[in-house]
């Protein structure tokens, strides 16, 4: 996940019978637990990421704050499995919540084109406050996310996709 100050992508976001183009930007640096990391901006909300090693964190995604920040990749291995216990903040309510991570290593096509990249994809299951979020996030070296799908209590919320990007 490139995370230098400018860098954008375009995203095909789609959620209930919107479907548009949105940009997803580095608007500066922040601090994601310990870590110093980026913010960024984009249609979702508001987004606060750090490597670590070979570990992406987030301590806010898409609007949703995670305390402690919460690993969302570890780029060093084509398959893991692992579990984050904390806190998530929606709404401005804060609750008590358990996040399931299964990751598997696999190939993305860019869309529009023949070019294949080898690719990491991570399920995470969210538990809090009676509900469950499931989210599939595809990751390629070199670009980031590429796509990405929710769900809530199993039923659609919104997916991206990558256009264009670093």
């Amino acid at each position: 996940m490139p995370l230098a100050q400018g860098s954008r992508w375009d995203f095909a976001v789609r959620s209930g019978f919107l479907i548009a183009v949105e940009p997803v930007m580095v608007v500066g640096r922040s601090s994601v637990g310990t870590v110093e990391g980026a913010r960024l901006n984009g249609p979702m909300g508001p987004s606060r990421l750090a490597w670590r090693g070979n570990d992406l964190l987030a301590s806010e995604l898409a609007g949703t704050r995670f305390s402690p920040p919460v690993t969302l990749l570890k780029a060093g291995a084509k398959e893991a499995t692992w579990e984050w216990r904390g806190k998530v903040q929606s709404a401005g309510v804060w609750v008590p919540a358990t996040v399931a991570f299964t990751q598997q290593s696999g190939t993305f096509t860019i869309p529009k084109s023949e070019n294949s990249l080898l690719s990491l994809t991570v399920a995470a299951k969210l538990s809090a406050a009676g509900m469950t979020r499931e989210t599939q996030l595809t990751f390629a070296r070199d670009l980031g996310i590429v796509r990405q799908e929710t769900r809530e209590d199993g039923k659609f919320v919104a997916s991206i996709e990558y256009l264009s990007g670093p």
